[in-house]
């Protein structure tokens, strides 16, 4: 709770002045880097070939949990390059993290390594070729680093603290916590935020799941525009396919 408050602090002092914001993780730089990227960073990779994942299940299976985050290890960069779930249109994984437009493609790296920093569970998606969100999770040492380089920067747009689920009476005076700070650059419409959330869980275990997602504002409206209408007419086809197929069914009997 106590480095919660210092990180908080740091962060709000001068915020008055919080134009700066961090658009880049390494080789990935938003508006900037193209998919041409991955070759700097990908030892076995040949041409634009990448293991694709499509659906939420194996999606999950290939995420680092929380607690290891920061875990600093040396692994082969593996590069997952999410597609749609076409079998459950609906589902979250559509919506959240695979996408249904032509012209937008998206990446996962489960452990990213830059600088001696293990990123974990970095997300990366382009539209047209050009990077334009990016999200992963924040070990500590990737958050000093942002704390030192933008310090006074960021605005904290949110703050509150809630009860924990623990049943055991010892734990109950912990509180969960979940804060927010944002970083915005008015000149190239970049914006990130920073999500620190700490929480006590039903089974009376501490767990930290602490974000960071950068993005390029007017372009991230856009594609989520774009995934909504994609999303209705896949469904309506959906619809339509499952229905001709039910009437062909019943015609045979």
């Amino acid at each position: 709770m106590k480095k919660v408050i210092l990180i908080l602090f740091l962060l709000f002092m001068n915020n008055i002045h919080a134009q700066d914001c961090p658009n880049r993780i390494g080789d990935f730089i938003i508006n900037e880097s193209t998919t041409d990227v991955f070759e700097k960073i990908c030892n076995y990779c040949s041409g634009h070939y990448y293991i694709p994942i499509s659906n939420g299940i194996d999606y999950l299976s290939h995420e680092v949990a929380n607690e290891d985050s920061d875990y600093d290890y040396s692994l082969t960069t593996t590069i997952y390059e999410l597609k749609p779930d076409l079998d459950n249109i609906t589902s979250w994984y559509n919506f959240d993290y695979a996408n249904l437009s032509d012209s937008t493609r998206v990446f996962f790296i489960p452990n990213y390594e830059t600088d001696g920093i293990s990123i974990k569970n970095l997300l990366l998606k382009f539209n047209n070729d050009k990077l334009f969100y990016m999200k992963a999770s924040l070990s500590q040492s990737h958050l000093d680093i942002i704390i030192e380089k933008y310090k006074g920067k960021g605005i904290i747009s949110e703050t509150k603290k809630t009860k924990n689920k623990c049943k055991l009476l010892k734990f109950q005076k912990y509180m969960n916590e979940h804060s927010e700070i944002n970083f915005l650059s008015s000149f190239d419409k970049i914006r990130a935020k920073i999500t620190l959330d700490f929480k006590v869980n039903s089974n009376c275990r501490a767990v930290r799941d602490d974000t960071i997602e950068i993005y390029n504002f007017d372009e991230l409206v856009v594609n989520l525009k774009s995934l909504n209408y994609n999303a209705k007419i896949l469904i309506e086809e959906d619809k339509i396919s499952k229905q001709k197929a039910k009437e062909e069914k019943l015609s045979r009997f």
